[in-house]
């Protein structure tokens, strides 16, 4: 209630000043009544398809982050090839996992020939080598002279791993965090990155970010998955990433409705304007109107109502009339020779607020029967 009446608050101070130059005439109470009527089923009709088509928009998004998911889940697990001043530390664990090997665990740093003295082993190449490969090899060598002892190879500092992340980030100019490159200290995880560079923004699909490697391949993680408890869908950086956090894709869209040839959703691109809307929507149908088109724009706590009249757009050429649209817009185009007086309003505007609603809260849409 507290919503609509937030809609019909901003309209009145409109109804006021079309009474006011002679524009608003009432017609006769049994005719009004009538097209208010007839207007409402229109839109309540136009209202059940424009949640469907949202749903099904959101069903197809979960189709497609659960195909990424299933890709992320089977993929080759990534290294790093190590290079010089980085700092590596081998566990040579019994077979009892109780104790290690004498001289283990064993920590150095990289020197510039790349060798390493390992004990009970000797000398052994570090530089350009992964560390499953070394841990493998390891593992050959000690099989030789212990019963299974377990080898670990852990990277604790890959010296100039940098890792890029652009889009959605949290600014903090004081902590000096936002959209940029980091450097990273050996394997990090793509959850506890996000964190230390800011964040993520309120309009951030967490759902959906992407991770680019240097040899150009991509991976999708669902961050909201592995917040829930999903840890093993994590994503290990090791450097040389790029990191992207989209925006939500609901909020790049509009919705039309009301006397078209095609309400519904539709995509908003970048500089889109209203009287291009209509267009790719076809169109006023026979009995609508674009002298007195209606924008709701702004979440349904601080929703504003902007009036625009193409016609002199069209007629005179008055750019301001043709409204630059922004993201979540509502547009409702009336009939011709429906009155815009108060009462009609209150009614009329009814299902585009519902819709509107239904709009910013995608994840309780609930269809009407």
């Amino acid at each position: 209630m507290k919503k609509i009446l937030a809609i019909t608050a901003a309209l009145t101070g409109v109804v006021a000043l079309l009474a006011g130059s002679g524009c608003v005439a009432r017609p006769p109470a049994e005719e009004s009544s009538q097209e208010v009527t007839q207007e409402r089923e229109l839109l309540e009709a136009q209202k059940k398809r424009i949640v469907r088509r949202l749903n099904e928009m959101r069903h197809r998004e979960q189709e497609q982050i659960r195909e990424r998911l299933e890709a992320v889940a089977s993929r080759e697990p990534r290294t790093v090839r190590l290079q010089v001043d980085d700092e590596i530390e081998v566990e040579v664990w019994l077979r009892d996992m109780l104790q290690q090997q004498d001289g283990y665990p064993l920590e150095d740093t990289i020197p510039t020939d790349g060798r390493v003295v390992m004990p009970s082993i000797g000398e052994m190449n570090f530089l350009d080598r992964t560390p499953e490969e070394l841990q493998q090899e390891i593992q050959s060598e000690l099989d030789r002279l212990l019963n299974d002892p377990v080898v670990k190879v852990h990277v604790k500092k890959h010296v100039g791993a940098k890792v890029s992340i652009l889009g959605e980030v949290q600014m903090n100019p004081n902590r000096d965090t936002g959209p940029g490159t980091y450097e990273i200290e050996g394997e990090t995880l793509l959850s506890s990155f996000i964190s230390e560079v800011g964040g993520y923004t309120d309009d951030a699909d967490i759902r959906n970010i992407r991770v680019t490697y240097a040899d150009g391949e991509t991976e999708v993680m669902d961050l909201q998955r592995v917040l829930d408890g999903h840890i093993e869908e994590n994503i290990f950086l090791t450097g040389g990433e790029t990191v992207y956090i989209p925006e939500m894709s609901r909020r790049s869209h509009v919705i039309i409705l009301g006397h078209i040839a095609r309400p519904g959703v539709y995509p908003l691109d970048e500089g889109m304007m209203l009287s291009e809307l209509i267009a790719d929507a076809g169109g006023r149908d026979a009995q609508g109107t674009v002298s007195r088109v209606i924008t709701v724009r702004g979440d349904q706590y601080h929703p504003e109502v902007i009036k625009s009249n193409l016609h002199r757009f069209y007629t005179r050429g008055e750019p301001e009339e043709n409204l630059l649209l922004e993201p979540g817009d509502t547009i409702y185009v009336p009939k011709s020779f429906l009155t815009l007086y108060e009462q009609a309003l209150r009614v009329i505007l009814l299902p585009v607020s519902t819709v509107r609603d239904i709009y910013f809260l995608e994840d309780q849409i609930q269809d009407d029967d």
